[in-house]
């Protein structure tokens, strides 16, 4: 039932593209993006606010052996 938010850079999106199955695998969905440009480099960044919305199978987390496999 918890949040996490995601600082991303300038390539945000296309990370959360990638991690799309993950996030319903874990359970979360994303909730919010907000977009901004930093003050003084003008550079965009968006923060991406992602919601825990169902329990994590118990299968997760994997040992790390088992994720390099």
């Amino acid at each position: 039932g918890g949040h996490f938010i995601a600082l991303k850079g300038s390539k945000g999106f296309e990370e959360l593209e990638k991690c799309r199955v993950t996030l319903d695998k874990l359970g979360a969905v994303v909730e919010e993006i907000d977009k901004y440009l930093l003050p003084e480099s003008q550079e965009k960044r968006i923060n991406i606010i992602i919601k825990k919305v169902k329990k994590t199978s118990s299968k997760y987390p994997r040992e790390y052996s088992e994720i390099i496999k």
